[in-house]
């Protein structure tokens, strides 16, 4: 997993490297008993999904930001 993944912010176009979904960044939340970020995206393919972030996947980080709001 690669070392210090950015936090996303709401309007971020991020892309799925699994599949090369491309969305964008809905909202952020601190979930409060992991103290973990989540994201809500809204996925051109897969449509709303909330996920934690970073994500990683078995060849890094499963999540890029392809462009800041």
């Amino acid at each position: 997993m690669k070392v210090g993944n950015p936090a996303p912010k709401v309007g971020d176009i991020i892309r799925d490297n699994d599949d090369m979904d491309i969305g964008v960044v809905l909202a952020t939340h601190i979930e409060k008993h992991t103290n973990r970020l989540f994201v809500r995206v809204h996925w051109n393919e897969a449509g709303r999904c909330t996920d934690p972030w970073p994500l990683p996947d078995n060849d890094g980080e499963l999540f890029t930001i392809m462009s800041s709001a």
